[in-house]
């Protein structure tokens, strides 16, 4: 048995990294051959286990939640981050075993798959037992965002009841956002805003990369669209274009066709940039996004996450962020995401362990949903985590142990060195602080640092330690002066302006910021000019409010009361990869398009109520 099912896996995995469309299949055969493999295990006590895609950010805040925890509570919680890509195989293998981590992180593109084949289970009983012991503060699902339930909701096996219930717990939204260059917007178009329609973006990048061609610069791509990481990348943007266009599939004598006015707008649309003389190469997001911070590109489509990657090299005046241009019926957004479920593997007693840190991390009243999020520039899914965090600018500067270092790389001591904060208000942490690693300066006038050696000191590079509390008052630009006393002024030593040398984790050392050469001064100052403050509020305000236009589900997949989520799941993707490869002709989609053609105009399943909880 042992052996059959380790064949069983490795061939269902082979097959899944060859022929992506073919995971259904695998998953199908995994499930109807689990019950001779599955064992149905006990709790023996061993920590609960988290599975969770890896990040720099995710792993380092997951693993301080688990030591929190386990001093509130004295029980252990292991972190286990693993690659997205990872993540869905290891799944798979854990169906046919029968067992693996107690909560796993789900895509929501995987959901509705993972739940046809019984690897997720309801979570009404722990969501009612949350309901009552939160009491006043009130049921948390009702503090989703708008159209997550069509993501996560399904119908209990066990239950009469054919009203869908919630199977994943929402972390976080994902979508794909519109990244312009102000610079090259102001230069050609004499605007600083984006685009409003998908006609305007085509436009101004065909004016932008014209005007750099005959101005003798460097050629430059209007537009740039990931499509080179594969389908699912296309898929999140074209049915976007698909929906905002119309989505119609109906032409003449009502048959289904692919060649109605609608659906080739839409395609028009997305294959000329791919099509033109301003498509950008086939290239996945990073690289799209590489090429875009060089300056190759006036436009782009990107995940939100790229932002923060932007900023390492670019500034916000030079970069703009705003939702996916409209087409004729409306914007129209993916909505991605990823949450938390407690698979069918896991025996009753670790189910409710693994609850109960669950809801230990997701309570909106800590700060580890909103860190989580935001450190790795998502949008919230919990509307009581927008509301304190959507424009959150910060309340102070606050930054850890300063260091500097001679021209041979080693760090000067610091012993006789006095440092002071003119005009500030530090409430007890005071700028001494900044001297050992004990504690953290933390000034609400956000003021600027005097550095006094006593005598001239030779500094090449200097770092510090980011804060032990909030991020958002990490300085992400400043300038770095030296004092001459000669003419009594400060001299202009270094400027730094971006995010990606200042760490998102708490009591974290910068990386050495290195003078063009080595001073001499008795005296330095550290001059914040810019905070990071939340990220929502730089990026994710520009989708917030575009929710409501969201393509819910895992491209669309509203009907799978009707068709099945699978068999929903299997024709989008069958449709994006023959538009992808330029066969989109009505003879070779015909099926797939009256399956399409239904998924998304089947009526939406019932929604949870509209009315809201004030949870914060």
């Amino acid at each position: 048995s042992y052996s059959f099912c380790t064949l069983l896996v490795s061939n269902t995995t082979s097959m899944y990294f060859h022929t992506p469309p073919s995971i259904l299949l695998a998953i199908t055969i995994l499930y109807v051959t689990s019950v001779q493999c599955q064992t149905q295990g006990v709790d023996d006590g061993s920590p609960i286990v988290l599975v969770h895609p890896h990040g720099a950010v995710a792993d380092s805040l997951l693993k301080k939640a688990a030591a929190d925890y386990f001093a509130e509570t004295g029980k252990r919680v292991e972190i286990r981050p693993v690659t997205w890509g990872d993540l869905l195989v290891q799944l798979l293998q854990n169906l046919t075993n029968g067992h693996g981590g107690d909560i796993v992180a789900v895509g929501n593109t995987w959901a509705s798959d993972l739940y046809e084949n019984g690897l997720l289970t309801p979570l009404t009983n722990e969501l009612d037992a949350w309901r009552r012991v939160r009491k006043n503060r009130g049921d948390i699902t009702r503090d989703l965002v708008r159209n997550l339930d069509f993501t996560y909701m399904f119908p209990d096996r066990n239950s009469a009841n054919v009203l869908p219930v919630w199977h994943v717990l929402p972390l976080d939204v994902g979508t794909r956002v519109f990244f312009y260059r102000k610079d090259l917007f102001r230069k050609y178009l004499r605007r600083s805003t984006g685009p409003i329609t998908i006609d305007e973006a085509i436009q101004f990048g065909a004016t932008i990369a014209a005007g750099e061609r005959a101005s003798g610069g460097k050629a430059i791509y209007g537009w740039g669209v990931p499509g080179g990481g594969g389908s699912s990348e296309v898929m999140q943007v074209f049915t976007s274009f698909v929906m905002g266009n119309g989505s119609s599939f109906i032409g003449a004598e009502e048959k289904c066709t692919f060649e109605t006015p609608e659906f080739q707008g839409a395609l028009k649309s997305y294959t000329g940039l791919y099509g033109s003389q301003h498509n950008i190469f086939n290239g996945s997001s990073y690289d799209v996004a590489m090429s875009f911070q060089r300056g190759e590109m006036a436009e782009m489509v990107g995940a939100t996450w790229l932002y923060d990657m932007l900023l390492g090299d670019l500034t916000e005046d030079q970069v703009g962020v705003s939702p996916l241009p409209a087409g004729p019926v409306g914007p129209f957004l993916f909505q991605g995401g990823s949450g938390w479920a407690l698979p069918s593997w896991v025996p009753e007693a670790r189910r409710a362990r693994a609850w109960d840190f669950v809801e230990y991390f997701m309570e909106p009243q800590r700060t580890y949903l909103k860190d989580i999020v935001f450190g790795a520039t998502l949008i919230p899914a919990y509307e009581s985590v927008i509301r304190v965090s959507r424009l959150t600018v910060a309340d102070a500067v606050e930054m850890g142990q300063l260091f500097f270092y001679a021209a041979d790389r080693s760090t000067i001591p610091l012993t006789n060195v006095t440092i002071t904060n003119p005009g500030g208000a530090s409430a007890g942490s005071g700028p001494e602080n900044l001297l050992t690693a004990a504690g953290d300066w933390v000034d609400f006038n956000k003021s600027y640092l005097v550095i006094d050696f006593g005598r001239p000191t030779t500094v090449a590079a200097y770092g510090f330690l980011t804060g032990s509390e909030a991020y958002e008052r990490d300085p992400t630009a400043w300038t770095f002066d030296g004092y001459d006393e000669g003419t009594g002024g400060w001299v202009e030593l270094n400027t730094y302006a971006g995010l990606s040398n200042v760490p998102l984790q708490r009591r974290t050392a910068t990386y050495p910021f290195n003078l063009t050469t080595p001073a001499t001064y008795s005296k330095y100052r550290f001059l914040p000019t810019k905070l990071r403050g939340s990220v929502c509020g730089q990026v994710c305000q520009t989708v917030l409010d575009q929710l409501a236009f969201a393509v819910p589900l895992n491209y669309p997949q509203r009907g799978f009361y009707k068709t099945g989520r699978i068999e929903a799941n299997h024709t989008v993707q069958r449709m994006v990869e023959r538009v992808y490869s330029g066969q989109s002709t009505a003879d070779a989609a015909a099926q797939a398009c009256r399956e399409l053609a239904e998924v998304l105009w089947d009526p939406p399943a019932p929604s949870p109520p509209a009315d809201k909880t004030t949870l914060i």
